[in-house]
């Protein structure tokens, strides 16, 4: 019989950002091929919430949906922006507590796809019950590593008290390891990618596809609108680059419930008097292999990172890549053939790694070659011998065709 498993995420796409958490959705997918999977994705709620941008559209997600075959429940928990983040988990779990109630003879594990506020409930779960759950680290902020805060406390203590952790690097298992939780109890599983869809394909097709003007080089970022995924940084780089080169930088990303920079990374546009950096905006994410493949480079800049999937699409496309070494991104661009890695917050390193990336002929059959080995079946795979692991004590259980 398939393992049953109650997939708790806060990070998850909805009807208002489509996108947010789309790897979470796609593992899960993938793991559905050998698992039965129900998925609870709670939508946090407060007064006058659609007054802000980030939030515009929550209140006309539905209770219950169907996203791409994945039948997903999201009930609503009342939080305070930027205050009491203690309070969320709370919230969050009297949100759960009814479904997971009702499902407790339905579910044998639940895994948790984003630590905070989602760990709580997967613990309340595990001792209601009598089931075990497993927690998977996503990037150093869920951690929140510099708090000295309740909220902070919470995430350690039941950390230890989770019966396995993923960690999407090298890096994050290390830092779990300084939590306490031990290194027996950590697996390293990278995220994948849909090689069916980002794959290598014609550049100046891509391009006038996309409408964007062939015969010059240009630079493609994907990150949301946040100055921790190093958009400063990029921008800044570019404007050193215009000396040389007639470069188009353009960064696909919106704002989302994780915050909002658009204007300071506007601001700095303007006092840089650049008309080469054009802020597109949310894409759908069925539309960024185009993007990917009209590109020279892809650059993400980010000051932290778990294991960032426009990174391994970039490369599955045969896109060079310019990467700050943060995350998971050593285990993902491993050949200097890939691309260049540069030290995070570096302006000059990131200039320097840009003007040899577009100077450089690369090989992109070579490149998408490399990039299109990791699998989201892959991942699924080694996510099942986690659950196999815990539910019958066995890696080498049969997988269930």
């Amino acid at each position: 019989m398939k393992p049953r498993i109650l997939a708790l995420s806060y990070l998850f796409p909805n009807r208002a950002y489509p996108n947010f958490g789309i790897f979470v959705l796609n593992r899960l997918k993938a793991v559905q091929k050998y698992c039965n999977i129900t998925i609870i994705a709670p939508i946090p709620k407060f007064p006058l919430m659609e007054t802000f941008e980030r939030f515009r559209g929550y209140s006309r997600i539905p209770a219950r949906d169907t996203i791409q075959g994945l039948n997903v429940a999201h009930p609503r928990f009342p939080v305070i922006p930027r205050f009491m983040k203690w309070w969320d988990s709370f919230a969050y779990w009297a949100a759960v507590a009814p479904l997971a109630h009702k499902l407790r003879n339905q579910v044998d594990l639940v895994d948790v796809h984003w630590v905070y506020p989602d760990i709580l409930a997967a613990f309340m779960i595990s001792r209601l019950y009598k089931k075990k759950f497993i927690v998977t680290v996503r990037g150093v902020e869920a951690l929140h590593i510099n708090e000295n805060s309740f909220r902070k406390k919470i995430i350690d203590f039941l950390l230890l008290k989770a019966d396995h952790v993923i960690a999407l690097s090298q890096h994050l298992r290390s830092l779990i390891e300084t939590i306490g939780v031990p290194t027996r109890k950590i697996s390293i599983i990278l995220n994948g990618t849909d090689n069916h869809h980002f794959q290598l394909m014609d550049q100046n097709q891509c391009r006038e596809q996309l409408g964007l003007p062939k015969g010059i080089p240009i630079i493609v970022s994907v990150a949301s609108l946040l100055l921790s995924k190093g958009h400063d940084l990029l921008i800044s780089a570019v404007s050193k680059l215009s000396d040389q080169y007639n470069v188009e930088l353009y960064i696909i990303g919106g704002t989302g419930s994780e915050g909002d920079d658009r204007a300071a990374i506007e601001r700095l546009m303007n006092s840089l008097a650049l008309s080469n950096v054009h802020l597109v905006g949310r894409r759908p994410h069925e539309e960024l292999a185009l993007w990917y493949n009209a590109a020279d480079l892809f650059c993400l800049a980010s000051r932290s990172e778990g294991c960032p999937n426009v990174v391994m699409e970039a490369l599955a496309c045969g896109t060079p890549v310019v990467v700050t070494n943060v995350g998971a991104i050593v285990d993902i661009v491993e050949k200097e053939e890939e691309g260049h890695i540069v030290e995070a917050g570096k302006i000059d390193e990131l200039e320097m790694a840009l003007r040899n990336g577009l100077e450089r002929t690369w090989d992109r059959k070579l490149i998408s070659r490399r990039g299109q080995r990791r699998t989201w079946d892959e991942c699924a795979r080694q996510v099942l011998e986690v659950y196999n692991l815990l539910l019958i004590g066995n890696y080498e259980a049969n997988i269930t065709k």
